[in-house]
């Protein structure tokens, strides 16, 4: 999904008084705690990701990809309903982006292999951590 559908789709659905640059903020916040669970797995193909501002372009894909994706409008979604202190549809909102979480990691966890560190003891006993494949 791209910033500007993901904007769209949440205006759409729940129109509110936050800007575009609120959005977007929100967005990196979401894709920074999502590549922080792919980072900790072998993909062959792992992009870069330096956060989004108001000058990134909107036609920009976001990092969990389709059928995953719709976690962006309920992130936008539940972050919407917490500034406005809608609580009630904040716990709603916060269940249903938990749930849609969960799935994205589960699928991440089957479908790639953790990047696993040995530990090394020495004959001292000092452990030193080593990626494997050294």
């Amino acid at each position: 999904m791209t910033i500007s559908k993901a904007i769209e789709t949440i205006d759409m659905t729940h129109p509110s008084a936050y800007d575009h640059a609120q959005k977007v903020a929100w967005l990196t916040d979401l894709d920074e705690k999502a590549f922080s669970v792919l980072a900790r797995h072998q993909i062959s193909s792992m992009p870069d990701f330096n956060g989004y501002d108001e000058d990134t372009d909107g036609d920009t894909e976001m990092l969990i990809v389709s059928p995953f994706d719709e976690i962006y409008p309920m992130y936008l979604d539940m972050k919407i309903s917490l500034a406005d202190r809608d609580y009630a549809y904040y716990n709603n909102a916060a269940t249903m982006f938990n749930g849609m979480w969960q799935d994205w990691a589960n699928y991440i966890n089957r479908t790639y292999k953790p990047v696993v560190n040995n530990r090394v003891f020495n004959f001292k006993g000092e452990r030193k951590d080593v990626p494997s494949g050294e």
